[in-house]
Order: structure tokens, then C-alpha cells, then sequence
């Protein structure tokens, strides 16, 4: 599927999706998603992804599903709707995404006009901080369960820093072991600032503190 879409082979990608999604499993809905989500071989169509994401969260996808869902909220053709944001990336795994920033964090609960109101209490410096940061880490999150092939098609393995200042509009990759790294750092340079672009332009004007870094590590099993 993913070689097909690469190549621009959008008949058989289609043709293939169309079959998968008559046997659904949640990572059918998750591609299907993306699929529409990134306008890959298909329509943008935002609606449509968000409707095949949380088909994967009611088959049971905790893992990914809620990153995929945070993702797309915090992206400004997703609405960059900061509740949404955080209402889904809190409901990853603790395991399975990096902790949100002290600023962001929330009380967990199952009320969400509670949730949306109390997000709505926050400033629009907070909460415009919060859509970029959560959403950045929503964003690595529903990458990494494919990082291990990325490090077989870079060819090496190695462990990172991504360091995203909002302030600046700078990504920087930072190496702290590794060897035969350079295609590494440059797939997660690619991938960082295509979600900075994701994310759209800030609608406040960031402060030195808006920084997030991100630790990456690629092994080669």
C-alpha cells in the first residue's frame, strides 16, 4: 500500500484500500485515515479521516488511534481545536507518548463539557502553546510505532534530540549516539517540519519558552 502511494500508483492503492475495508481491522481505518487526512491517492477530506480514526479507537486501537485523533485536532486543517488536542493525547498509554508539559496538563475525567470549559478558562497564550506542543507530540506519537523501518530504509540506527522552537521557526536535530546517522537526522527533519506545517502558524505570538524537544532512538533489530 504505502510503496503503491510513493509511487503514485493511486488505482491500486484505492483498489487495495477498497478491498482491506471489507475485512476491517483498526489499522485498516488508521491508513484509510490518513489516507484522506494528507490527501494521499484520495480527496482531503478532514472529516472523513477523523470518522476513520475513531473507528480504530472503537475497535479497541488505544495505542494509536488517540494520537492519529490528537494530531488531527491540533492541525489547522483539523480545526486546531486545543480540547480535542489534549482530550485525545490524554488518553494514549503513559507508555506510549512523552508527558505533556507541566503547562498543559489536566485533570483526567470523562465529563468533556467539563473538560472543554476548563480548557477554555486557559488564556490564548496558554492554550495556543498548548495546541502547538501536545499536538507536535501527538504527531511523533503516531509516527514512532514506524520508526523501526525508517531506521532500515536510512540504513543506521542512532539516538536523537529533535528540538522544535516555535519562537525561532526552527527545527534542530541533535545527535547523542549513533553511527551512519546522517539519513536519520535528515528523515526526522523532514518529518518535524512537515508537522510544524501541519500545525499552521501560530496564532499568538510565541515567547522564548515555547520549545519542545523530543528524544528519538533507532535501533536496527
Amino acid at each position: 500500500m504505502l510503496n503503491r502511494i510513493a509511487k503514485g500508483q493511486c488505482d491500486q492503492a484505492v483498489e487495495q484500500l477498497n478491498g482491506m475495508l471489507e475485512k476491517p481491522t483498526a489499522a485498516t481505518y488508521l491508513i484509510a485515515g490518513s489516507m484522506y487526512e494528507r490527501g494521499a491517492c484520495l480527496k482531503p477530506n478532514t472529516d472523513r479521516a477523523r470518522d476513520f480514526y475513531a473507528k480504530a479507537w472503537g475497535l479497541g486501537d488505544t495505542a494509536r488511534a488517540p494520537a492519529y485523533l490528537a494530531a488531527l485536532s491540533a492541525s489547522a486543517a483539523g480545526g486546531a481545536d486545543v480540547a480535542q488536542t489534549l482530550w485525545w493525547y490524554a488518553r494514549l498509554p503513559d507508555g506510549g507518548r512523552a508527558p505533556m508539559p507541566e503547562i498543559c496538563r489536566v485533570a483526567k475525567t470523562e465529563d468533556v463539557e467539563a473538560f472543554v470549559r476548563g480548557i477554555e478558562s486557559w488564556s490564548a497564550d496558554r492554550r495556543e502553546r498548548c495546541r502547538l506542543a501536545v499536538g507536535l507530540e501527538a504527531m511523533a506519537s503516531a509516527i514512532k510505532p514506524f520508526y523501526p523501518f525508517a531506521s532500515l530504509l536510512a540504513g543506521g540506527q542512532g539516538q536523537f534530540d529533535v528540538r522544535v522552537d516555535f519562537a525561532r521557526g526552527t527545527v534542530e536535530v541533535m545527535e547523542r549516539s549513533g553511527f551512519r546517522s546522517t539519513p536519520l537526522k535528515d528523515l526526522l527533519e523532514k518529518l518535524y517540519r512537515d508537522a510544524v506545517g501541519r500545525l499552521g502558524p501560530p496564532k499568538v505570538q510565541p515567547t522564548a519558552e515555547w520549545v519542545v524537544v523530543t528524544p528519538w532512538e533507532f535501533k536496527i533489530q
